[in-house]
């Protein structure tokens, strides 16, 4: 990641603000910067050094953003019957 975008981050940091979203927003959300993610990583390929810097931003708030969003109960529930599946066969 270059300085600028570096600093580009840490300024959105510093200005960032509490929203109240919902999981359905976040999943919008998500589903958006996924997009722009396929979008950008094609233009990057095609040899666009301004989409690779955006495309490094967008990662890096796809991944915020999932970090932020909250795991729904039933995501919980079959992530733990998962593992128990693969540890005790």
């Amino acid at each position: 990641m270059t300085k600028q975008a570096h600093r580009k981050i840490e300024k959105m940091l510093e200005n960032a603000h509490n929203l109240d979203l919902s999981v359905r927003d976040l999943k919008l959300i998500q589903d958006a910067l996924y997009t722009q993610e396929k979008i950008l990583s094609v233009q990057s390929r095609a040899g666009g050094n301004a989409a690779k810097l955006r495309l490094n931003e967008v990662k890096e708030l796809m991944r915020r953003v999932d970090v932020k969003a909250p795991q729904r109960e039933s995501e919980n529930r079959k992530s733990w019957i998962g593992l128990t599946r693969a540890l005790f066969g």
